[in-house]
């Protein structure tokens, strides 16, 4: 599918599941999406596509048995100066053995991380507050700190996401390293899979080391990236960090530079539960 032809107004091209820090599986997704009157959607996990296990074309011939066109996808951490950012992959072989090898490396590390978070805090709190159960059911590939955090507020442990993940960044924190390869790396890794790069949610990166909109547009797209993901509802996701006011010309901002630069735009909600999905669909965009 040519993604630049895509109606925004109908898709959500930044779904999770359980295989990554999503709470969904992908036919709940799938049929949570027809429900809220999308056609084009992607599955979009944090390193890792274990939502197409059962095969991409059965998962793509099942959304199509509903009216929606399920377009593979990945979400890829990576580094630009300094800085997390993560990059968007769409239309992807999942089997494909150079991005196989690459999640392979990080999903393994990522797990011995996560085991030796698990050991600190069941330590530190004189009890086996976290099992096995809880953080790798069936289906998961892609441990990350969120796990634990719900988990220990699912008990009581804190009452705020944020004073549960500082408690563990300064008490349970890990020795193994998961490293984030630059775009340089990142990107072919996409194109190779015969993907499509998007730059996700480009507001939470600016300003930050001083980057700027125009100069990682600019040098990203010289590495191959084709699209960003204009659509995105910072406010709502995260209304401490952008205001309701300032939303739309935010909006606006990233979608005339997008433009400018020659690239297409994309939408997601970066929903993680069906609440979520449904909430944040149909989307309303602001130009």
């Amino acid at each position: 599918m040519d993604l630049t032809e895509i109606d925004l107004n109908s898709a959500d091209l930044h779904i999770h599941t359980i295989a990554s820090d999503g709470e969904m599986r992908a036919e709940e997704i799938i049929e949570a999406s027809e429900k809220s009157g999308l056609k084009t959607i992607s599955i979009t996990d944090h390193d890792g596509v274990g939502a197409y296990s059962g095969g991409a074309a059965a998962l793509q011939e099942s959304a199509g048995r509903r009216g929606l066109d399920l377009i593979t996808g990945i979400e890829l951490d990576s580094e630009y100066m300094g800085v997390e950012i993560h990059i968007l992959g769409y239309g992807i072989d999942v089997t494909h053995p150079v991005l196989r090898e690459h999640l392979s490396e990080v999903q393994s590390l990522r797990k011995k991380r996560i085991r030796e978070i698990m050991e600190k805090v069941n330590l530190n709190l004189g009890e086996k507050v976290l099992t096995d159960e809880m953080i790798f059911p069936p289906g998961r590939e892609t441990l990350m700190k969120p796990h634990i955090v719900r988990e220990l507020l699912k008990n009581n442990t804190f009452n705020k996401y944020k004073d549960a993940s500082k408690w563990i960044s300064e008490k349970c924190k890990s020795e193994t390293i998961v490293p984030k390869l630059s775009p340089e790396v990142i990107i072919p890794i996409i194109l190779n899979a015969g993907g499509t790069p998007v730059l996700a949610h480009p507001a939470y990166y600016l300003g930050i080391n001083g980057i700027e909109l125009d100069k990682i547009i600019v040098e990203l797209s010289a590495l191959g990236l084709k699209g960003v993901e204009v659509f995105y509802d910072y406010h709502g996701l995260s209304p401490s960090m952008f205001s309701k006011k300032d939303y739309p010309g935010l909006i606006s901002t990233i979608s005339n530079t997008t433009e400018k630069y020659g690239l297409f735009a994309t939408r997601g909600s970066d929903s993680h539960t069906l609440e979520e999905l449904t909430d944040r669909n149909p989307p309303e965009l602001i130009l």
